[in-house]
């Protein structure tokens, strides 16, 4: 009897719990739904084992020990225990008795005009203030504004680097195409329109010339050196020509003289060491012209490699070229991405440098919240009570008391690319670099992702709530 009076005891305890979920307002007073994201804490009497705590994942479930996943995604408090209730008398426990309870609910976000926007956990009784605190409060505008100064500084530091290396680099390649055609001079207005107006050009072209020149000039004196031996070899080839043909003669004359010394001998009117001696001779007449025959044959080859060597030597320098070209031309390609994307940041920075302007603004809030699996953007005041899950942002209102939009809701981004036009740089506080810059500020075409619409536009609004 006991036993059982202590059942409907902690029965009761149970209901009581689970009927005494808070209710927000904007809620039409009905219980809380449990979601995704919250942690629950079950508890069994007196099975310790089917006791804990559990999280509802992704598709509202929630897995308990033996019995496996069980729905409750939104579902109060006393329909989820009831749904526990029954998956246990099925099979695992007999009359089971069941409490749950919210340990811990879901996270809410908040962004926008915030210090530090981020995820924060949920309490009871948060409000659109509630966000504010938690997020760090309101920006520091002073602060911010000399940071956002420096960070100009360094993006107009930058921004002028690249603009100079970028100018250097077209006139570096415009002097290695002229040094490809064999000249150290090459036209200028083949530059870029927006280099042209540079001051700095007429010194880097002079420069530019000079270099080139010396490294024409250097090439040049080693061909002359190359070509100087050409005639050598020339004058060699007629001389060793020349001695030939002497020879050649000789051992003509020498031979028919032994012709006739054989004859006169076969007749007795001849010495033999008279025809000995022709054959001496005409034996050491070959031996010169077989040297003078090695002779030009090793000029001819002497000669052949000093050809090639030219020719080597021209290819290589022409090599050498083209390879400082390609660099040149990859690094130019790699710098103008690198300008764009500076001159891009200079301009954000810039915008950055006037934050301290909006000090001290009120500020508005929206809510965006689920409702029913739809998200409602919900504008609230700052005493709106926020709920588990919601998104809060926060906005400043100008002088005509309309909310100027921080930041939005991630939606899906395309990447057309769009004309960007930097602007005019600050020539105040930085004249030298307004002077090179000349006209590089000119449109660059970048790929800029679009911006994402507004949470007030209707795409990212299917239905809007009452006005908190």
């Amino acid at each position: 009897m006991r036993a059982q009076l202590a059942r409907w005891v902690l029965a009761l305890i149970a209901l009581f719990l689970a009927c005494s979920a808070p209710v927000w307002a904007g809620d039409s007073k009905v219980h809380y739904k449990l979601m995704p994201g919250d942690r629950v804490a079950v508890k069994v009497f007196e099975d310790e084992q089917l006791s804990g705590s559990f999280t509802v994942d992704a598709s509202g479930d929630v897995t308990l020990p033996l019995v496996g996943d069980i729905n409750i995604g939104g579902m109060t408090l006393e329909s989820s225990q009831t749904a526990i209730k029954t998956a246990l008398a099925a099979g695992f426990v007999v009359s089971p008795v069941v409490s749950i309870h919210v340990e811990e609910y879901r996270p809410v976000y908040v962004f926008g005009l915030v210090k530090a926007p981020g995820v924060y956990p949920f309490r009871v009784g948060m409000t659109a203030i509630s966000a504010i605190v938690v997020a760090g409060g309101a920006p520091n505008y002073t602060e911010s504004a000399l940071v956002a100064g420096s960070d100009l500084v360094a993006a107009d530091e930058r921004a002028g680097v690249l603009l100079a290396k970028r100018l250097e680099l077209l006139v570096n390649i415009a002097g290695l195409e002229s040094l490809s055609q064999g000249t150290a001079e090459f036209d200028r207005s083949k530059l870029p329109q927006d280099a042209q107006s540079a001051p700095r050009l007429d010194e880097l072209i002079k420069n530019g010339r000079r270099q080139v020149g010396m490294l024409l000039s250097g090439h040049n004196n080693e061909m002359d050196l190359l070509r100087r031996e050409e005639p050598q070899f020339e004058a060699q080839h007629k001389a060793i020509d020349g001695q030939l043909e002497a020879q050649t003669h000789l051992q003509q004359l020498i031979r028919k003289r032994m012709v006739d010394l054989q004859g006169l001998g076969e007749k007795g009117l001849a010495r033999n060491t008279a025809l000995l001696e022709q054959t001496q001779q005409a034996a050491l007449v070959d031996s010169s012209i077989a040297q003078l025959m090695t002779a030009k044959s090793q000029s001819d080859i002497d000669e052949s490699a000093l050809k090639l060597k030219i020719a080597q030597s021209e290819d290589l320098f022409k090599q050498q070229i083209e390879l400082q070209l390609g660099e040149a031309r990859r690094s130019l390609t790699e710098t103008s991405i690198q300008l764009a994307n500076a001159l891009k940041a200079r301009d954000l920075h810039r915008q950055a440098a006037g934050i301290g302007s909006h000090a001290t603004t009120p500020n508005s809030f929206v809510i965006y919240r689920n409702v029913e699996g739809q998200q409602q953007a919900i504008q609230a005041t700052g005493s709106g009570t926020l709920e588990p899950g919601d998104i809060v942002e926060v906005r400043s209102i100008d002088a005509n008391g309309s909310a100027n939009t921080m930041l939005t809701p991630p939606a899906p981004q395309s990447h057309a690319p769009v004309l960007y036009t930097p602007a005019l740089p600050n020539c105040a506080g930085t004249p030298d670099l307004c002077k090179d810059n000349g006209a590089n500020n000119a449109a660059i075409m970048t790929d800029t992702p679009a911006m994402p619409p507004s949470p007030d536009s209707p795409a990212s609004s299917p239905q809007r709530a009452s006005t908190i």
